[in-house]
């Protein structure tokens, strides 16, 4: 599994969770290589995880000179 996905996960408890605070199915989230670009603003909404943890391909690593 992804790590960002993972991230996600472990941040609302379960995979169920996570697909019910997005309002999808828990096997939609199962088919993720990694999390949808057009989702990632949504799970940091409903999980505090910051972007570049959950897609760093694009964000690159958060630094401390970005927090």
């Amino acid at each position: 599994m992804d790590q960002g996905i993972a991230n996600a996960i472990i941040a609302c408890g379960s995979q169920a969770e996570l697909a019910r605070r997005l309002g999808i199915t828990g096997a939609a989230i199962s088919r993720w290589k990694q999390i949808p670009l057009g989702r990632v603003l949504q799970i940091v909404s409903v999980t505090g995880v910051p972007k570049e943890q959950l897609r760093p391909d694009i964000y690159g690593p958060k630094t401390e000179a970005a927090e």
